[in-house]
């Protein structure tokens, strides 16, 4: 697979063979480094006892990379990419979605990937009041639904005859995009959402609810759940 991307996180306590690998990746341009720089391990050796309970490290090699003549000893591995406090993995899936909406020629991938990456607004919106921030929505609307609010939440209800009620908090991803968290999540977290449609006066004029599926593709609801 020499065209795949490949992305090696590494850390303080990366050492060894570990060490070893990410440098000679880096070297041949294989990898993307991310993370921090590693532990700077590059001589190998062994312990030799020199008797009265003494014994001494006594190196044996150093490692070197392809194509080259000096080794990572004192100094590591520095990656490409320095995530910081953030954590390595969660930065390079942002590296990979990012690279995804750039370069990929498969238009469903990057549908699903800048779902994803618009996931991250919910966290930023967290504080917000809901029942204050978008009270209109509240009321019955066609397809055995209804939007109520409970302190400063609003849930999103499924009402069907003769099963219990299913009620899901809305979040605010962006102005006017709500996350249904938890509905239909057997397609994944926050693989579901509400879109307000609003009239020229700026009033609500119905919801389209979209759903990120398993395969990549959104589906949509073919007319906009309006008030009853």
């Amino acid at each position: 697979m020499p065209d795949a991307k490949v992305y090696i996180l590494t850390g303080r306590g990366t050492g060894s063979a570990s060490e070893g690998f990410a440098y000679a990746m880096q070297k041949l341009n294989r990898a993307t480094i991310v993370g921090d720089t590693s532990a700077g391990a590059g001589i190998a050796g062994g312990n030799v006892q020199l008797g009265s309970n003494l014994q001494a490290f006594i190196p044996i090699k150093m490692v070197v990379g392809p194509n080259d003549n000096v080794g990572w000893e004192g100094v590591g591995v520095a990656p490409d990419v320095l995530t910081g406090k953030e954590d390595a993995l969660v930065a390079t899936r942002k590296l990979i979605l990012k690279d995804i909406l750039q370069n990929s020629p498969d238009s469903l991938q990057k549908v699903a990937a800048q779902w994803v990456i618009d996931n991250d607004g919910i966290a930023a919106s967290a504080a917000t009041n809901m029942k204050t921030k978008y009270s209109e929505l509240v009321g019955k609307y066609s397809n055995n639904v209804t939007i109520t609010a409970v302190k400063g939440d609003l849930l999103w209800n499924r009402v069907e005859p003769g099963k219990p009620v299913e009620s899901y908090i809305l979040k605010e991803l962006k102005q006017d995009v709500l996350v249904i968290t938890g509905l239909n999540a057997n397609l994944g977290p926050n693989s579901s959402r509400v879109y307000i449609n609003r009239d020229a006066k700026g009033k609500s004029a119905g919801l389209t609810r979209k759903t990120l599926m398993g395969n990549g593709t959104v589906s949509t609801t073919p007319q906009p759940l309006t008030k009853i």
